[in-house]
């Protein structure tokens, strides 16, 4: 670029485009989260949210672009629009927050697919509709200083683009996690109502104006973040209502993988992970027969892998038995800080079993990296109703699996199914499934109930749904449970 056309360029709103960028990707990926949460976590609605949000952008450049030149006071309008972006972003999280309310969907029901598609575009509007109109407005505030047009579009899509990088990163890795959404609104609002000043020429040449102004922000930042942190309670509350019904909201954490949400019913907890079950303790009777019943396909298990959920009370049961190692992969952290206090001292001590080693990890990476080989490997996660859970149905996970199994190993699974319907949906639901599985392992059984159960093993005569072998097996184990017989 020639240096008397950079000398030409204000930079001014080049500042204020950056911290656009940077705010946009923080907004954007907020609005991501909270949606992934009331729709269950399913990954399809990514692609209405993006579709959504590239609309109104181009409904907001359109429009700037045709009053870009018949505004007056460009520069403030410019930075206003910003603020007044960032100002109805609360009212975003409140509409998204308050969708199954409003459209009276009953707790573990998923919206239709149209009032979803309605509910996203309204949702996405305020915020993206201002992303699109403030770029021409932008460009026309740089060529009032530069005599090529290209040199201003190319600034700005550099800063804009620079400034979503930076704020992309810090969201993750410093953020997320640490801040709620309204906290982090909050805050991107009264910084850009901080830096509106920088737009307007002739206010920061007066200091005393300056000082004032800062002042009025950190006056307003005392009343509004309190405020933000009141007003996510109040809406976290409302969202709970609709997705968990009558059970009480013990609390709720932003990992960076999803939104957990611990529960409680009468002397039950339950954990949720995107708005979905993942588990419920205590259950001392389902999680023994759960270990128990997988335990006993394998003549002798000594060394174990469980990938997926089992703090809760999985790993207890399993310990029980005579094993010598338990390795236990679960992806998010988070999930043992937010339990771990309403643990049983009996499930805290089982923690701390010198047997037993937990690795913060993808189970799929794991299975990569790992050069450990198991007697029994156990998948312990949801129906794959989720882009993110399908990954560990698949063929080549399952070949994955293979890899660590020994000699006689076996791998076991379990999905939802219906005990008393057999319609066509379920049938082939399981029956893929199947095949998959049997593409890998030659000798797959499948017990049926309320909940299939898939055993698989490279070896014939190892997995079974014989009583008496499964009896026999059992009978050698010299610690017995109450909550597990030959007869469950």
């Amino acid at each position: 670029m020639p240096k008397t056309a950079l000398k030409q360029l204000d930079f001014r709103p080049l500042i204020i485009y950056f911290f656009l960028g940077f705010s946009s990707i923080i907004v954007q990926s907020l609005l991501i989260r909270e949606f992934l949460v009331v729709f269950f976590g399913n990954e399809l609605v990514l692609g209405i949210i993006f579709g959504a949000w590239f609309f109104w952008i181009s409904i907001g450049a359109q429009t700037g672009s045709r009053l870009a030149f018949q505004i007056k006071s460009l520069r403030t309008v410019f930075c206003l629009s910003i603020l007044i972006g960032l100002f109805l972003f609360p009212l975003q999280l409140y509409l998204i927050r308050s969708v199954r309310s409003l459209l009276a969907v009953s707790p573990g029901q998923y919206i239709p697919f149209l009032p979803m598609l309605a509910f996203t575009f309204l949702c996405t509007a305020p915020f993206s509709f201002m992303v699109g109109w403030s770029f021409p407005l932008g460009s026309r505030l740089l060529d009032m200083n530069t005599s090529s047009r290209a040199i201003t579009i190319g600034w700005l899509y550099i800063t804009e683009a620079v400034g979503s990088l930076v704020g992309g990163l810090i969201f993750t890795f410093l953020l997320v996690g640490h801040f709620s959404s309204w906290q982090l609104g909050a805050a991107l609002f009264l910084f850009t109502a901080f830096l509106l000043p920088l737009l307007i020429g002739k206010f920061v040449r007066r200091r005393f104006y300056c000082l004032l102004w800062v002042v009025a922000i950190v006056i307003l930042s005392l009343l509004v973040l309190p405020f933000a942190e009141q007003a996510n309670k109040v809406t976290l509350q409302q969202r709970w209502r609709s997705l968990g019904g009558a059970s009480k909201l013990i609390a709720s954490v932003d990992s960076k993988y999803e939104n957990l949400v611990l529960a409680q019913i009468a002397d039950q907890y339950s954990l949720y992970g995107n708005g979905q079950v993942a588990f419920i303790f205590p259950d001392p009777y389902g999680y023994a027969n759960t270990a128990y019943f997988v335990l006993t396909q394998h003549p002798n298990p000594k060394h174990v892998l469980i990938i997926g959920d089992a703090l809760g009370g999985l790993l207890h049961p399993f310990l029980q038995a005579p094993i010598q190692k338990l390795d236990y992969v679960q992806l998010d952290p988070q999930i043992t800080n937010l339990v771990l206090p309403y643990l049983s001292e009996e499930q805290r001590k089982t923690l701390s079993d010198p047997r037993l080693d937990i690795f913060y990890t993808d189970g799929r990476f794991f299975l990569k990296t790992t050069s450990s080989r198991y007697d029994l490997v156990f998948l312990n996660l949801p129906d794959p109703t989720t882009a993110m859970m399908n990954r560990y149905y698949t063929r080549e996970f399952f070949q994955e699996v293979q890899r660590v199994l020994k000699p006689g190993g076996v791998f076991a699974f379990s999905i939802r199914a219906a005990e008393t319907y057999f319609g066509l949906e379920v049938e082939n639901y399981a029956a893929s499934i199947f095949q998959t599985l049997r593409r890998v392992f030659p000798h797959v059984v499948v017990s049926g109930s309320e909940t299939n159960f898939f055993f698989a093993s490279d070896s014939a005569g190892i997995v079974t749904v014989d009583i008496e072998i499964l009896t026999r097996r059992f009978a050698c184990y010299s610690t017995q449970t109450a909550y597990f017989s030959p007869y469950n």
